[in-house]
């Protein structure tokens, strides 16, 4: 789902605010995604990884490779 909304809201920028706000969208998103998933990695040095949590992150960031 989340990964769903966030290229939607990317395509929504897209139309209507144009490609280049829609890329810093993008950018801002993927990285945010990479940030999560480190700290996950982190955390399960820890033993205290949210799974779904990586899985919601990969997923998203496995949707944006597909749009270009």
């Amino acid at each position: 789902m989340h990964g769903r909304f966030i290229s939607s809201m990317i395509n929504f920028f897209e139309i209507h605010y144009g490609e280049k706000a829609a890329k810093k969208l993008e950018c801002f998103s993927a990285f945010n995604s990479r940030i999560i998933i480190l700290s996950e990695k982190i955390k399960s040095l820890f033993g205290k990884k949210d799974e779904y949590r990586m899985k919601k992150h990969t997923y998203f960031l496995e949707l944006l490779k597909g749009r270009k």
